[in-house]
């Protein structure tokens, strides 16, 4: 048995309608029988070779850390819609200015009677927020109102709550699975440094590698982003990037340098898929044993098992059992609120301060 080794696979001339160089020039002159490369199908291979069955997919893919709903400024707030969060706020005023407006009314009361707005607002916030009542009225129409907006509130606080276990217990959804829609978000992608990534993006060779030559063009310079995989991996890891390239090179980085938790959180936008197989000469003697091997590989299973162990595949996720953890960008609202609260209250001081010195000041006077 003679092995031969080309440095690729040939290229077809046109005009003169010959293989120039490679491992189909060789299958066309008859110099070997077996070409052992994984070849793609084209019509001017189909010529001089036959392909056996298809059994190795060529794949490329971004592959990123898909952004958890756990981390997002709008997670607190997310179970409801911002109508759901307006009608509320607006169902406390308008609770407030009816306790104001019935309270208003020189009716007795114990206690008495407070008539100031920002009191009324602030118990009906209290009552909404269930912290209990700040007064108690004996009069039938307050109690009403009271019963009433602790019964509406509960009923929200009880889908609320729900809604956030759920949107904690469940999986973070894939929401990020196209190239148009990796592009409107704020991950910024990569490609591989390699020529075969170049020909599929500049040679018309679909619609999608297109869109993902686009998404790895700088938007303001133009400029092309591509990157080391090794390099491309850490920036996957680290920051909010994304990376183009074949599927069993990235698998086989990710294994060795991801943590479980960040393998669970990755996503996959899939971009070129080709199967692929080797070739054998047309007018073979031997066509008939390389086939019938095949197919003998292929029932026992043997062609499969050889597949896995030199195709890295995708690392499998063991950490769903981790309790999912709440990033600070989650609660930020609620953290932007307090701050909002002090900073106001501390003004409100100054003001104050400034009010009593003036009085003070044109009392002497």
């Amino acid at each position: 048995m003679n092995i031969s080794v080309y440095d690729d696979w040939g290229y077809f001339n046109e005009k003169l309608k010959v293989w120039d160089s490679g491992m189909f020039h060789a299958l066309s002159s008859g110099e070997i029988d077996l070409g052992t490369s994984i070849s793609r199908v084209y019509g001017q291979r189909l010529d001089v070779s036959l392909y056996f069955p298809p059994y190795l997919k060529f794949r490329t893919c971004f592959i990123f850390k898909h952004p958890s709903r756990l981390g997002k400024f709008t997670a607190l707030v997310k179970p409801l819609t911002l109508g759901s969060w307006l009608c509320i706020l607006s169902g406390v005023a308008i609770s407030g200015l009816i306790l104001w407006f019935i309270k208003s009314f020189d009716t007795v009361d114990i206690p008495p009677n407070d008539h100031d707005l920002s009191a009324n607002l602030l118990t009906s916030l209290g009552t909404f927020c269930q912290q209990g009542l700040s007064s108690d009225s004996q009069r039938l129409p307050v109690r009403v109102l009271y019963v009433f907006q602790l019964i509406t509130s509960l009923l929200i606080y009880m889908f609320y709550g729900a809604a956030v276990v759920g949107f904690l217990l469940l999986p973070s959804p894939k929401t990020i699975d196209t190239v148009k829609k990796l592009m409107d978000s704020p991950i910024t992608p990569y490609a591989e440094n390699l020529f075969y990534h170049k020909t599929h993006f500049q040679g018309n060779f679909s619609e999608k590698a297109e869109k993902a030559y686009e998404a790895i063009k700088d938007k303001k310079t133009g400029n092309e982003r591509w990157i080391e995989l090794m390099s491309g991996i850490q920036k996957v890891k680290l920051e909010r990037s994304a990376l183009y390239a074949q599927d069993t090179n990235l698998y086989r980085a990710i294994e060795n340098s991801f943590k479980n938790s960040d393998i669970c959180a990755l996503a996959e936008i899939e971009i070129v898929l080709i199967w692929a197989s080797t070739v054998i000469r047309k007018k073979s003697p031997y066509k008939e044993l390389f086939y019938q091997g095949m197919i003998l590989t292929h029932e026992n299973g043997l062609l499969n098992r050889a597949i896995k162990n030199w195709q890295a595949q995708r690392p499998t996720c063991f950490a769903q059992n981790e309790s999912p953890t709440v990033s600070l960008e989650a609660i930020v609202i609620a953290h932007i609120i307090y701050t909002l609260g002090l900073l106001l209250s501390f003004l409100l001081l100054i003001l104050e301060i400034y009010i009593n010195k003036m009085m003070r000041f044109s009392f002497k006077n």
